[in-house]
């Protein structure tokens, strides 16, 4: 259908299919002609046709290619290539054994993945910890056991003093850190300056609730999961905080979008 009259009058008239296609190719013409084929931009949901658009995109005169997954998965993708040499698509998260659950803007209990939900509510039943990080109360934060209602931006300011935490206190699994996590060392002398008293300042959360919240995660390690989350895309230093969460683990890959980075 095409609109008549003006925005919100609820006015529409159907159209036939011929004219619907001309309507959308002159509109896209005077466009481009006006403004420069680069001001015309493609977007979906992803899936199997992405060269089909992205070819038909280049026949117009323009990169400008996006879909749902650029706005809201890809840093986590970009975060589990950088770790383990795979993308996102080859992490399962084993919720259902879990003890410990760190949900990081993702709502796991208003989404549309019937199994995480399921296995989540079935862990917690058999005693599994849920811990939720986002900067809105969301359903998933009602049933937590922890809930930080966070600064918006400040997501990998809480994570850098979670991973200091856990290394200058000894909380982490020593063996296996030796045996699977490079320049270690490197990264305890990054994360110094960030502690928990500093995250406080940034990020609003009490240092003490952070400390117990750390605490809680080395008591039921290894069986602990930090989801990677969605909507990692908000942000510029977004990427940086998808690497410790899609590991659920501190890692020495370069996070520090700022001079000194190791």
């Amino acid at each position: 259908m095409i609109r008549e009259g003006e925005r919100g009058e609820g006015r529409w008239r159907r159209v036939s299919w011929d004219e619907a296609l001309d309507y959308v190719a002159a509109r896209l013409k005077e466009t481009m002609t006006k403004y420069g084929s680069r001001t015309v931009l493609f977007s979906d949901r992803g899936g199997p046709f992405r060269d089909l658009y992205q070819g038909f995109m280049r026949g117009l005169g323009t990169p400008n290619y996006s879909n749902h997954d650029a706005s809201c998965a890809r840093n986590v993708h970009h975060a589990a290539q950088s770790l383990f040499g795979v993308g996102r698509e080859e992490l399962v998260n084993d919720l259902k054994n879990a003890r410990h659950v760190v949900l990081q803007t993702r709502n796991i209990f208003e989404s549309i993945n019937v199994k995480e939900v399921n296995d989540l509510l079935d862990a917690i039943e058999n005693g599994c910890r849920l811990t939720v990080i986002d900067i809105r109360a969301n359903i998933s934060s009602t049933k937590a056991h922890n809930f930080f209602l966070i600064r918006p931006k400040t997501d990998y300011a809480f994570n850098l003093a979670v991973i200091h935490a856990l290394l200058n206190q000894d909380l982490y699994d020593r063996a296996f850190a030796d045996l699977w996590i490079s320049d270690l060392k490197a990264l305890q002398q990054f994360v110094k300056p960030y502690t928990p008293e500093w995250a406080e300042k940034e990020t609003g959360i009490e240092k003490e609730r952070l400390l117990a919240f750390v605490r809680e995660l080395a008591e039921a390690k290894p069986a602990v999961v930090w989801h990677p989350g969605w909507m990692t895309a908000r942000y510029v230093d977004s990427f940086y905080l998808s690497v410790p969460s899609t590991s659920s683990m501190p890692c020495s890959a370069p996070w520090a979008p700022r001079e000194g980075c190791p």
